[in-house]
């Protein structure tokens, strides 16, 4: 069994939801955190946040020892690794469409080679776009280091969303 890194947070249950309201209320207002319902507190010389749980199923606990700016880390780095493949992706689907497409750039004089600039063409269009769909969500799996399923599937539907913009703009 591996052990982990104390990580900071505790999850609090209470019976009623009016008691918990009335702690969270007792906090003060003026420290915001994250989240449109998060109170920040200074309690024994440290940060306090104080939110509305994920549901248990949804939290990714061996990720918990990570902090925010292991987080941020990992997600810039993951970021940047996604947009230099999705960029060659990218240029891989400009030259399908400006050199490799059949009649685009001279006449084609066989069927045959028609037909090889045709396939060439369609498995570089599909390569670029497949890329998108393949490294962005491996690199969220394998490598970012989220604390929810939730949170995870957020980022994947973001860069998702970012890189098939980018890639239908560009070209």
């Amino acid at each position: 069994r591996q052990r982990y890194r104390r990580t900071g947070y505790a999850f609090v249950t209470f019976n009623k939801y009016q008691v918990a309201q009335a702690v969270r209320d007792e906090l003060p207002k003026s420290l915001q955190g994250r989240g449109a319902s998060a109170r920040m507190s200074y309690l024994f010389g440290g940060r306090m946040s104080v939110c509305p749980a994920p549901e248990p199923e949804d939290i990714l606990w061996e990720n918990l020892q990570f902090s925010a700016r292991q987080q941020y880390i990992r997600q810039a780095i993951s970021t940047v690794i996604a947009f230099a493949l999705v960029l060659a992706g990218t240029v891989a689907i400009f030259a399908a469409n400006l050199y490799v497409a059949p009649g685009m750039r001279y006449e084609v004089e066989s069927f045959p080679i028609f037909l090889g600039l045709y396939v060439a063409s369609i498995l570089l269009l599909a390569g670029g776009h497949v890329v998108v769909f393949l490294i962005v969500p491996l690199l969220a799996h394998k490598f970012e280091v989220h604390h929810t399923y939730a949170a995870r599937e957020l980022s994947i539907m973001v860069k998702l969303s970012f890189f098939m913009c980018l890639n239908t703009v560009v070209n």
